[in-house]
């Protein structure tokens, strides 16, 4: 099994991983709901923070929302 503890995802990645539109992404985050995301604020641009997601959360977000149908 791979170790993914250290691997991140930008906004873009996981919005390619999801088939999503980075919009929704940035939606989810504004409405405080989806995957859980880390903010870096940067002093070279203080209103545009960089957004991380760890691979690891974003693994568990989508086991945990895994629908199995009853056959």
């Amino acid at each position: 099994m791979t170790d993914t503890s250290d691997i991140w995802l930008t906004t873009k990645e996981l919005a390619e991983r999801w088939k999503l539109k980075e919009q929704t992404l940035n939606s989810y985050r504004y409405e405080n709901k989806g995957v859980p995301y880390f903010k870096i604020n940067t002093k070279d641009s203080p209103t545009r923070a960089i957004i991380r997601y760890k691979l690891n959360d974003v693994i568990e977000y989508e086991n945990k929302n895994r629908i199995i149908p009853k056959n």
